[in-house]
Order: structure tokens, then C-alpha cells, then sequence
């Protein structure tokens, strides 16, 4: 490692590496804070310049991070926008119990998040290859069906009909409701009970 506080050097590849991945982790990081970071961290001065010139290369550079078999840190891999990574792995395991997963559906909630937490962010395509590495990263194996149309038991609702339509038809059309909708009325204020009764009846 280079002296401290000694003349200005050039960066290795590796030091310009680690910039990009520390910057990426705490993007609120001045160039100013990066330039002390590197001389606490590698024992290096740089210019704001030289700041600036490397983390324009971020991509190539980062790219370089997960292609390169020569770098000594190749088993530390990182992504190239972490906090998009992490926001949709999170939105991933809340909501996969609630809706039906598709892959152009991760990649566009993905594309929101890059656009929210990285403003002027780099073009960055979100294809195929990501995706499939996405899911081995998070150990997601396959998308499966949730939602209304992966829960419904066919047969048995076949079965049922004939009795639904039988409560039914004891009620005006104005008094019968989506049973979709039935959570809503559960979660109605004081003043609506008398329609969340309402369903509670027809369901009875």
C-alpha cells in the first residue's frame, strides 16, 4: 500500500473498482469524502478529477469486477446499483403472496426503482441474462402462480355455484356484491357496518 499522506499517485484498477463499488453503496458520498476514503483506505491522494473521471467509468469498471478472472476480489461480486437490488428483493418477498410473478414484472418494478434511487443513473438494460441472475442470486427457482387466478379451486367452486345462486337469488341486485370486494367492507369504518353485515349475511 502506498505511503499516506504522500504526492499524488496513479490509481490501479483495483483501487478504481473499489470506488465505484463504495460509491455505489453510499451514493450520498461527496467527492470530497471519496478523496479522504482513499487515502484512510488504499493510502492515496487524488484529485476531485480523478474522482470525477473514474466513477464516469463505473460500468465498464464494475463490469470489468464480474468478468475478470485476474482481480484478487473476484469472489466479492457486487451488482452495479445495489440499492435498486436490495429495494426489489424486499418487494419481491412481501409481495409474492400476493400477486402473480411474472419475469417482465420484476423487471419493470426494477426499471421504477433504478429510476427513483439512481436519478441520473447510466443506461442499464434490464434483459433477460439479468433477470436470470437476479433470481440465483435471491435463490428464486421459479415464479409461481398467486393471486386469483393461482388460487381458485376449480372443482370446487363448480360444486358450490348451484348454492351461491340459491342465497342470491333471495337478494336484490342492488344488495349483492363482487365477493372480491368483501375485504374491503371487513376493513370499513363504524359508520359502514351495516354493509359489511350485509355481506357477512350472504355469506353465511
Amino acid at each position: 500500500m502506498p505511503k499516506k499522506g504522500g504526492s499524488y499517485v496513479t490509481m490501479t484498477e483495483q483501487m478504481r473498482i473499489d470506488l465505484c463499488n463504495k460509491k455505489n453503496r453510499e451514493p450520498w458520498q461527496s467527492h470530497k469524502e471519496l478523496m479522504s476514503w482513499l487515502e484512510d483506505e488504499h493510502g492515496i491522494k487524488v484529485t476531485q478529477g480523478t474522482i470525477s473521471n473514474t466513477l464516469k467509468r463505473s460500468v465498464a469498471l464494475l463490469d470489468k469486477d464480474e468478468n475478470s478472472t485476474n482481480l484478487s476480489n473476484k469472489h466479492q461480486k457486487t451488482v452495479r446499483y445495489p440499492m435498486m437490488e436490495q429495494a426489489l428483493a424486499q418487494w419481491f418477498v412481501v409481495h409474492q403472496e400476493k400477486a402473480t410473478m411474472t419475469g417482465d414484472l420484476i423487471i419493470e418494478k426494477g426499471q421504477r426503482f433504478l429510476d427513483e434511487l439512481y436519478p441520473n443513473h447510466d443506461p442499464f438494460v434490464f434483459s433477460n441474462g439479468w433477470l436470470a441472475s437476479f433470481k440465483l442470486r435471491h435463490k428464486i427457482q421459479s415464479f409461481r402462480q398467486f393471486g386469483e387466478s393461482g388460487s381458485v379451486d376449480t372443482e370446487l367452486l363448480a360444486q358450490s355455484l348451484p348454492e351461491i345462486r340459491k342465497k342470491l337469488d333471495t337478494y336484490e341486485l342492488n344488495n349483492i356484491y363482487n365477493m372480491d370486494e368483501t375485504g374491503l367492507f371487513y376493513r370499513m369504518q363504524v359508520n359502514s357496518f351495516k354493509h359489511a353485515h350485509l355481506i357477512l349475511k350472504i355469506l353465511a
